[in-house]
């Protein structure tokens, strides 16, 4: 959308995605859910704030449920004082915020407080709503046991969600065994890489960084230097997500730097049997994951490859310089997009010349005047007085 909305700054507008690339669009904007993203980035910004002002730390949350209307962390140890208007449960282990607590508040009230868990990411769904997981809470390696394709469609997932996710600033993420491509979704983010000794050096550079940065700040803690806003770019994370298992040199290497005993802003995945890993997780070929000492089960968050590259060129469209320029309102409009019943019944679009795409043919003397209804109607979402 940003890039859309750059080129269209300058009187063009960018080439429409055509064929599965289309279908992912619309997959994407009717499964997106505006509302929950706003939930846990405010929630987690507001809690950040509220503890930092009255010289409190942020508390280790190891796991999220996203709900339809709430909030819930699950963290350890158990406290059973958290700051308003969050509400704690079970005797401090779950803290709660309602989607009605963040009436009033607004995204750029907080545009000051960095993200305390950037390293938060979807994991898969179960009959109450969404379920993430801290990356960096781990301290340590995450193995990813299971069959091949499914085990690399949660991992592009966990890799795609990181790149574009609302409730994180900057990070790096390194990528083992992706295709190269899957950098077009956030350039600014994602590196791809052949082989892990090829990335081990970045690592381990890395870490020594936010060690010295600890040091220097006073800080006892990464969280406590996100709270607080001190050292900003010290604590900006880089991921590590691999698609194949690590030969066993390097697998022991990179045991040896994810084993901290403590958050360092970073967080390794890996695919296949690790020894020495921190946690493990299975998931079946039904898309099932367990989360091991997590307790977490789940129908797991899935990309497979048909769709990460369907991601792909989605992003690859968007960056096209050809721009298509604005119309002459007279000229025909285009053919319906692919979508099949993934479609919206009415397909409205108000960017650049006014097109609607709707399933029945429509008598020409009448298309201004019902182009105009519907436009008026779809943006009053509110809805209009009959007599309007």
């Amino acid at each position: 959308r940003r890039e859309q909305l750059w080129r269209r700054a300058f009187g063009t507008m960018i080439a429409r995605p055509e064929g599965e690339a289309a279908t992912a669009e619309h997959a994407l904007r009717l499964g997106a859910d505006i509302e929950a993203t706003r939930l846990l980035d405010l929630g987690l910004r507001q809690m950040s704030a509220a503890l930092a002002a009255d010289d409190r730390t942020l508390p280790t949350v190891y796991g999220v449920h996203l709900g339809a209307d709430s909030l819930d962390l699950w963290i350890a140890p158990a406290d059973r004082n958290p700051p308003a208007p969050w509400q704690e449960y079970d005797n401090g282990q779950v803290w709660r915020l309602t989607s009605a607590a963040l009436d009033g508040m607004a995204t750029a009230d907080f545009a000051d407080v960095l993200a305390p868990y950037p390293g938060l990411v979807s994991i898969g769904t179960n009959e109450t709503g969404r379920i993430l997981v801290d990356l960096e809470a781990a301290h340590g390696l995450i193995a990813l046991h299971g069959p091949d394709d499914v085990r690399r469609a949660v991992l592009a997932a966990v890799a795609v969600e990181l790149a574009t996710n609302r409730w994180s600033d900057h990070m790096r993420i390194t990528l083992v065994g992706f295709d190269e491509e899957l950098a077009l979704v956030a350039p600014d983010r994602i590196r791809v890489v052949r082989s892990l000794a090829e990335a081990l050096p970045e690592l381990e550079g890395r870490s020594e960084e936010v060690r010295q940065a600890l040091e220097a700040s006073g800080a006892d803690s990464v969280l406590t230097g996100r709270c607080r806003g001190v050292f900003g770019e010290a604590w900006m994370p880089h991921y590590l997500i691999m698609a194949e298992p690590p030969a066993p040199e390097e697998a022991e290497r990179l045991v040896a730097l994810a084993r901290t005993g403590q958050r360092m802003a970073a967080g390794y995945i890996v695919a296949g049997d690790t020894p020495g890993a921190t946690w493990t997780w299975d998931v079946a070929a039904d898309g099932r994951l367990r989360a091991g000492v997590l307790g977490f089960d789940v129908d797991a968050q899935l990309v497979p490859e048909p769709h990460y590259r369907a991601v792909v060129v989605l992003f690859r469209t968007a960056g096209r310089t050809e721009g298509v320029p604005y119309g002459d309102p007279d000229d025909p409009p285009p053919a319906t997009p692919p979508g099949g019943e993934t479609q919206p019944a009415v397909d409205i679009r108000l960017l650049g010349p006014i097109e609607i795409d709707a399933p029945e043919p429509l008598d020409e003397s009448r298309r201004q005047i019902c182009t105009e209804v519907l436009v008026y109607l779809a943006t009053h979402s509110e809805g209009v007085h009959p007599t309007v």
